[in-house]
């Protein structure tokens, strides 16, 4: 059996709360690491990813990066050192976090087929369990090669929880070739030009509350870096926002709508120990907008962003 104890403590250093600056690269270097897997040589070894995992049921095809460093989690799944590689003998463990890849974990059944591609190998998996599981607690393993995906419970979490979600599956085959492909999900969003990288708000002690997707977002979308990567810059159109109006009206034109009324709110200080919430109106791949619940000056707040030339502006803010 393989124990949660040292996964839980690399996670938990790691957290779930992402620098802003991370995010709105990580899906683009997802994406480039899993083609450079796909179309490397059988024995070739590409830089930055050891290979490729995919879950067809939920549409997951995810780069898998050695090691549970927050940098890694923030674009790739992530394999323990101290585990075996999949396929091998005994539990690997793969990480990532629960409003990314292992979005749909929660929805996986047993017998649900788990791939992972190295090289020109593919070792095909199937579900044998999914538990909660506490710091300490061990894996009950699946087989004699099996896996242990893990991630954050509840699913929809923007902080550090102590529960794991861990979904366990058994090897059943090793096929050759790599059949593997890549989906696109859309446009990653960025600050417009002109806007320099506004300060991080969770880093200056925002609490990250809870991620909501609505609407009939697509599993691929879903599933992979996008929800994720539009929190990230409807937060920092936010920082960005309130910077402006303080100091640099330049910053305010290019990230607030014309039109738009009581931005003088976002001005108020955040109030201490208030959860900040994000919710996502998608359609298909298509973000149709977002919303950031937040409280400041003891007054709870809704700021309204939706997509404009690959970046959000705000478009209204209004009390609760």
């Amino acid at each position: 059996m393989a124990s949660l104890g040292f996964v839980l403590a690399g996670l938990g250093t790691a957290g779930i709360v992402w620098p802003v600056t991370w995010l709105q690269h990580a899906e683009a270097r997802g994406t480039v690491s899993i083609r450079r897997v796909v179309r490397s040589e059988c024995d070739a070894v590409p830089a930055g990813a050891i290979g490729v995992l995919a879950i067809p049921s939920v549409g997951v095809v995810a780069p898998v990066a050695q090691g549970l460093a927050q940098a890694t989690l923030a674009w790739a799944v992530g394999h323990d050192p101290s585990t075996p590689l999949p396929g091998e003998l005994g539990v690997s463990v793969l990480a990532a976090h629960d409003v990314s890849y292992f979005a749909s974990n929660a929805t996986l059944r047993r017998g649900a087929a788990v791939l992972y591609a190295q090289g020109c190998r593919t070792y095909v998996f199937t579900v044998a369990d999914r538990l909660v599981l506490h710091p300490g607690q061990l894996i009950p393993p699946p087989g004699p090669r099996g896996l242990a995906l893990d991630s954050c419970w509840p699913s929809d979490a923007l902080f550090l929880t102590p529960d794991r979600l861990i979904v366990t599956a058994r090897l059943v085959a090793i096929t050759r070739g790599d059949r593997l492909t890549l989906a696109s999900t859309g446009v990653t969003p960025s600050l417009p030009a002109g806007v320099p990288q506004p300060p991080n708000l969770f880093a200056s002690g925002w609490l990250g509350g809870t991620l909501t997707i609505l609407g009939a977002a697509s599993v691929r979308w879903r599933d992979s870096r996008a929800p994720m990567a539009w929190e990230a810059e409807a937060l920092a159109s936010l920082s960005a926002a309130r910077v402006g109006l303080a100091q640099d009206a330049r910053w305010t034109s290019l990230v607030v709508a014309a039109g738009t009324v009581r931005t003088g709110l976002l001005l108020a200080p955040y109030t201490s120990g208030t959860p900040v919430s994000v919710r996502e109106v998608v359609l298909g791949d298509r973000v149709l907008s977002v919303a950031v619940t937040v409280t400041l000056g003891g007054n709870p707040l809704t700021v309204t962003e939706v997509p404009s030339a690959g970046t959000l502006r705000i478009v209204s803010v209004d009390p609760v």
